[in-house]
């Protein structure tokens, strides 16, 4: 008979402890509360905003403050693990759009350089025409130089000692002497 009535006396005193501990929860001061409320809002305020996590008992959470702490870190974990993700897509993005516009500027480079060797290539052509017509033009300065003294020589000797005369309508002509 003891046993029973000891068996039931821890059963109930457990249950009593458990009811005590409710009670004082609910009954707890105002300045415990406006502790928690600004414990909560520095919580909320520092963690990013999140899908509203799925409330356990209130007597379970009484009972297992590590729980309600395991949560917790559950829920930010995967609120991390999202962001994280996020991250990693927008990084991904920048990455091909960075990709993206580097073959853009290789393939105006290229094009830039094909331009410009084309005017080099061109620039060359006009350059030698000019050398090719210096040079003819210097040869013909040359030929030209050498022709006068000789004319002048032909010329000199052609006439002997000739003197020019004017006749009498003031022609000159060219006389023997």
């Amino acid at each position: 008979m003891w046993q029973t009535a000891r068996g039931r006396s821890g059963v109930d005193c457990t249950f009593v402890a458990v009811v005590a501990v409710f009670l004082s929860f609910l009954v707890a001061s105002p300045s415990s509360a406006a502790a928690a409320r600004v414990a909560h809002s520095g919580i909320g305020r520092a963690a990013p905003k999140t899908a509203p996590a799925v409330r356990q008992p209130a007597t379970a959470a009484i009972l297992n403050p590590e729980r309600e702490m395991l949560i917790r870190l559950q829920n930010g974990q995967r609120t991390l693990e999202k962001e994280t993700a996020d991250f990693n897509v927008a990084i991904q993005r920048q990455i091909s759009q960075l990709s993206s516009g580097i073959a853009d500027s290789r393939r105006e480079t290229q094009q830039m350089l094909e331009a410009t060797g084309k005017r080099i290539d061109s620039t060359q052509r006009f350059l030698k025409i000019i050398v090719v017509l210096l040079v003819l033009l210097c040869g013909g300065l040359l030929s030209v130089a050498r022709q006068l003294p000789r004319r002048e020589d032909k010329s000199s000797v052609s006439k002997g000692d000739a003197i020019p005369e004017p006749d009498q309508e003031g022609v000159v002509g060219w006389r023997k002497s």
